[in-house]
């Protein structure tokens, strides 16, 4: 059993797409190529497989299997740009102004509210809360 979690741009209430550049550029040094997206590796030690798409524009990406190390690295990019970071139902924005963003289609069906994080190390505890 594996677990992924997932970055999903979000304006204006719909989907939206980011430059893949802005990911690459914080995941890219880490990456080598795989049968279904990219190993990370820091300082040698494998921390995930990264996922995602080969266009200009993305929707989002994903992390499988992640370690701490790639977890920070998603954290810094939901920094830049308007997303959420969600495993299963559990769903995190690092920039309140995400908030409104977001779907009311989405929100209704949330258990709880989208948990706004400061901090990597702050993203990291409550990714991993146990739910109320």
């Amino acid at each position: 059993m594996s677990l992924t979690i997932f970055l999903q741009c979000f304006e204006n209430g719909d989907v939206s797409t980011f430059k893949r550049s802005i990911a690459w550029n914080i995941f890219g040094p880490k990456a080598v190529k795989s049968v279904m997206g990219w190993w990370l590796t820091y300082d040698g030690v494998p921390a995930g497989e990264l996922w995602m798409d080969d266009d200009e524009l993305i929707g989002g990406v994903a992390v499988n299997r992640p370690g701490d190390a790639a977890l920070r690295d998603l954290y810094a990019l939901a920094r830049l740009v308007p997303a959420t970071i969600n495993r299963d139902s559990r769903f995190l924005v690092a920039d309140p102004a995400v908030l409104q963003g977001i779907p009311d289609w989405l929100l209704k069906v949330l258990p709880t509210p989208p948990i706004v994080v400061h901090s990597a190390d702050d993203f990291l505890y409550r990714m991993f809360q146990r739910l109320p």
